[in-house]
This record gives C-alpha cells, structure tokens and sequence, in this order.
C-alpha cells in the first residue's frame, strides 16, 4: 500500500463535503474517481495530494512515495518553459533538477565527449561508437599526489544507484566522475584542517584537468 486516507472529513461552512471518507492506493493502481458535480471528488483529490488540509482524518504515505497534483484551472507562469510548468510541482525530483540545470548551462543534449577530457572517455571519442549504446567503459586511476597524498579516480558511463530501501532506481546511464583521496599516516587534531585543505587543493586541481574548456565556461553560469 502505498497511499492510506482514514476518517476524512471536511466541511465548507455549515455543508459536509466528506464524512469520515476512506480510501487506499496500492502500487501500480490506477483509480478514477466518478460522482456527480459537487459530490466532493476534487475536493478528495486535494486531500489526498496534501494541497488542503482536512477538518478530521489522516492521509498516510509509504516511505518514498511523492504526490503530484494537476488542478482543474492551473496557474500558468506565462514566462516560463514548458519544461517548467510540467515540473513546477516535482523540483525535489532528480530529473526535474537535472534538466533545469541542464538547460541553465546550455548543454542539453550535449554528448560526454565534449565535457570531459579525453583521457577518460576513452572510446567514447570513437565517431563511430554510438554514446547511448556503452554501458561500461570506465577508466581506474591510483595516482600519488605528493609524498602524502594519493587518489583513486573511476571515470566512466554507469548507473548511479540509490541506496535507500525501496527506492526507485534511476535508468538512465550517466557519465561518473569519482575520486577517493587520502593521506597516509596519522594527522594529528591541530593540522586536520591543513591536511583537509591540501586535500581540497588536490582534487580541484585533478576536477578541473577533468572537464573541457566547454563545460568550465557553463559552469561559470552557476
């Protein structure tokens, strides 16, 4: 179960509207709400999707679950993308979130190979080699930074997973770009905070090699 409403109730001035209504959405249903007008079914709609609060009763979610509410009139933002208004009631989404960043950069459908050096795309660079068709490409790096330092660095196409329980998980395949630094030996208290900072100034050296002249001029957008 997904979606649990128990003993709602609303009224609009002295009228009930609802009375002690229940009602419950299990995965994958797909459910129409039929009544006369005025019978309460956008009313229930709100309810149900956290717009209005009821005068009794409770609406339960599952760990995980978003609600997403189309209105009968909509408010349109006549400045804004379409992209936009579609998504204007999901910006905690990750795909709402990356493709508004996207378009904030100017890098929709912009191919991998133009963002990030070649080095680590390897045979991505390959004209003949379809973007969409390689699910497994990565490149693995050890390197020594300093006498203290050293880095870890996988660079490749690949899924990014979501660790939550019963997450859903994202199926399309993106570009990562992962570094694991450390420094050998104990650092005592009083220079974590130096250390931390050589830390920082290697991997922003190793990010910036990383990217093309394309994606650090989008950047500078941010």
């Amino acid at each position: 179960m997904i979606l649990s409403a128990q003993q709602l109730s609303i009224h609009f001035g002295m009228r009930p509207i609802l009375q002690q209504a229940a009602f419950y959405l299990e995965d994958h249903d797909k459910v129409g709400i039929v009544g006369l007008n005025g019978a309460g079914k956008s009313t229930l709609l709100r309810l149900l999707a956290g717009v209005e609060d009821a005068d009794a009763g409770q609406v339960i979610l599952s760990t995980g679950v978003r609600r997403s509410f189309l209105p009968q009139r909509p408010d349109m933002d006549a400045e804004a993308t379409v992209l936009t208004q579609v998504m204007a009631d999901a910006r905690s989404s990750a795909e709402y979130e990356c493709k508004a960043m996207l378009q904030r950069l100017g890098l929709e459908d912009t191919p991998w190979t133009e963002l990030i050096a070649p080095a680590y795309t390897g045979p991505l660079q390959e004209p003949d080699v379809a973007e969409d068709s390689v699910l497994n490409c990565g490149c693995d790096l050890l390197l020594k930074l300093d006498s203290s330092c050293q880095a870890k660095v996988h660079a490749g196409p690949g899924r990014i997973k979501n660790n939550a329980p019963n997450a859903p998980q994202d199926p399309e395949v993106k570009f990562i770009f992962d570094m694991d630094l450390s420094m050998n030996g104990q650092t005592p208290c009083t220079l974590a905070a130096a250390a931390l900072e050589t830390l920082h100034g290697h991997s922003t050296r190793l990010f910036e090699g990383a990217v093309t002249d394309r994606l650090r001029d989008a950047m500078e957008v941010v």
